[in-house]
């Protein structure tokens, strides 16, 4: 059915035609209450069910786990086992000297802890650390844990260590100009890594050599945030884009043009979000790149009273809820088939991390003296 639009709509889609780059155009075959999503929800306190002081001041996100949350920062790594709206500290290991600046991630029974000037895998059984890898350059990137396996990159090399016992097991070298900032991606055999020189690499997981490469160092520099949607690849491009990519070889299914910074789009479930400082947060079908709603979350002309805060920390969901925090300390949970904002919730400061619980009901946040706060969503 053919899209009709009054005057007032036309104008109105003109407007975000401009004002996102041309990312309208992939709005056609929506609905013109779709396109522009504005059913916004009163702001109202939260109501903090809880609150438990942890060993650090300084949180990063969580590492999440059926039932409980690894927790690092300043000074400690901990595990916290979480059960209907309560938190009990199980162990708790001091870092040395390194904070740890990136979450820590759960493979079986390992946790990964790690900062820029360290990679440290703890039992998650105990907390007692396995071992402790420096990098050979100035700084490791995001790093990456599965099947028994660790993958970061140490300057312009990829490394592969042994997830027990940390011994290394291959590197291989991208671009000796290009340092790798962003962390690699796992599917089945295959390594996936962008590492800022325009290339996907596709790498034998077990020996490190080369499978195949793309080289889209004319629409792309590098590809952040890496995540899978079956065998859909999606990452967040340099120039303000959405990409997803076929597994198997690289070759490009559909490109999304936001308009502006990409900032951590988020797979889950049947969808790709994300938010834009363009005023947007989106919703992709995964398999095709296509707009299945988008909400408004600012309106740089006429300045709303609903205007959002920009977003830092990352999009996260349940089956039902995305969960948004913005800048200004206030938690946006919009439905995830509709795009409505069903709560907006002020919070007290807290760090930029949010992490759902009890199906959505309920949400877990860190306070800026590092403190574990749980809060009621409804």
């Amino acid at each position: 059915m053919q899209l009709k639009l009054n005057n007032q709509e036309h104008a109105y889609a003109r407007r975000r035609f401009l004002a996102t780059g041309g990312a309208a155009l992939l709005l056609g075959a929506l609905p013109f209450k779709a396109m522009a999503q504005e059913r916004h929800s009163p702001l109202r306190p939260a109501k903090i069910l809880g609150k438990w002081q942890t060993g650090n001041r300084h949180l990063t996100p969580p590492g999440v786990l059926a039932g409980g949350m690894v927790l690092a920062g300043d000074t400690a790594v901990e595990y916290w086992s979480l059960e209907t709206g309560q938190a009990k500290r199980r162990w708790s290991m001091p870092l040395g000297d390194d904070p740890a600046t990136f979450k820590p991630r759960i493979d079986g029974e390992l946790a990964l802890v790690s900062g820029r000037g360290f990679l440290a895998v703890h039992a998650l059984s105990d907390g007692r650390r396995l071992w402790r890898q420096e990098p050979k350059s100035e700084e490791f990137s995001v790093p990456l844990i599965a099947a028994g396996r660790v993958y970061a990159g140490d300057g312009f090399t990829l490394r592969c260590f042994d997830a027990r016992v940390g011994a290394e097991l291959w590197s291989t070298v991208t671009d000796p100009a290009i340092r790798i900032h962003y962390g690699p991606a796992i599917k089945g055999d295959t390594v996936f890594l962008c590492p800022g020189d325009g290339v996907l690499y596709a790498f034998d997981a077990a020996s490190g050599k080369i499978k195949w490469t793309v080289d889209k160092s004319e629409q792309w520099q590098y590809l952040r945030q890496l995540h899978f949607w079956g065998d859909v690849l999606v990452g967040g491009g340099y120039h303000d884009e959405v990409w997803g990519l076929a597994a198997d070889d690289g070759r490009v299914l559909w490109r999304f043009v936001a308009g502006n910074f990409v900032n951590s789009h988020l797979v889950a479930g049947k969808g790709v979000y994300f938010w834009s400082p363009t005023g947007w947060i989106y919703k992709l079908n995964p398999a095709d790149g296509l707009v299945q709603w988008r909400h408004h979350t600012v309106d740089y002309v006429k300045k709303q009273g609903w205007n959002w805060a920009p977003l830092m920390a990352e999009l996260t969901a349940t089956e039902s809820r995305l969960f948004c925090l913005d800048m200004k300390h206030v938690l946006h949970v919009l439905d995830i088939e509709s795009g409505d904002e069903t709560h907006r919730l002020a919070l007290p400061p807290v760090r930029a991390f949010m992490t759902p619980g009890d199906k959505g009901e309920s949400a877990w946040v860190g306070s800026l003296s590092g403190e574990l706060l749980n809060l009621a969503i409804g």
